[in-house]
């Protein structure tokens, strides 16, 4: 029996497999080298991915406390608004930083809703929002800075009635009632037509009823508005 096509099969198939094992074993050693090579970039890699998922995580809860927090603020629950927002930066994003402001003004965190009043107002340029700056300076008792936000808002709209209001106010807690007097006469001529700028000024003329200033601005009002309040407290 001739077993020679046998044995050169079996040792073809045996040299088969020892250069099958031969690559596997230099493919593992070079796997191994090419790990200790770059072993750095896979822990950059890991703390790459592991901080992105840590951040999803964050953000997720972030949303959800403004989410909440813009609900509390729609139902006038700022105490429980502003407990959410402690510890939240002044945002970006013009609905949650309305949000933020108007919650800590209504806590009286004035420190806060000060920058969120002023970054609002930066995107907005709305006069309503920079007369609630005046008044947060004055609540804080930081009087210049209030009148120079009053007369910035009369200086760059003559008709924005509120201002000389909370200008002239101002004046007038502060015994400078010249000036005060001098604010509503200016509202006045901007403002012809304005009941309310006349009440403020007769107001400041109280002490001086006298005066041809005081009575022009009485008659003044009677034909603006004969039923005004002011003028039925006068004749008392």
């Amino acid at each position: 029996m001739d077993t020679r096509g046998t044995s050169d099969t079996d040792n073809s198939s045996g040299s088969a497999g020892n250069e099958s094992s031969g690559a596997k074993k230099k493919g593992v050693k070079g796997l191994a080298r090419a790990l200790g090579r770059y072993w750095y970039a896979l822990v950059v890699l890991v703390v790459i991915v592991a901080g992105a998922i840590a951040w999803f995580v964050q953000q997720a809860s972030a949303d959800a406390a403004w989410q909440k927090a813009t609900d509390d603020y729609g139902r006038a629950d700022y105490a429980a608004a502003a407990k959410l927002l402690d510890n939240v930066a002044v945002p970006t994003d013009e609905k949650r930083l309305t949000v933020y402001a108007q919650t800590m003004l209504a806590t009286r965190q004035l420190d806060k809703a000060l920058p969120a009043y002023n970054s609002l107002y930066a995107k907005k340029k709305d006069p309503a929002v920079k007369i609630v700056i005046g008044n947060i300076y004055n609540e804080q008792k930081k009087y210049d800075e209030a009148a120079k936000t009053y007369r910035d808002i009369i200086n760059a709209n003559t008709t924005y009635i509120q201002a000389y209001v909370n200008l002239s106010t101002l004046y007038k807690l502060q015994s400078k009632t010249q000036d005060a007097i001098d604010v509503a006469k200016q509202g006045v001529k901007a403002n012809p037509n304005s009941a309310t700028l006349y009440e403020l000024l007769i107001s400041m003329l109280l002490d001086n009823q006298g005066s041809t200033d005081y009575k022009q601005a009485v008659a003044t009002l009677k034909k603006l508005n004969p039923s005004d309040p002011l003028l039925q407290t006068l004749k008392k």
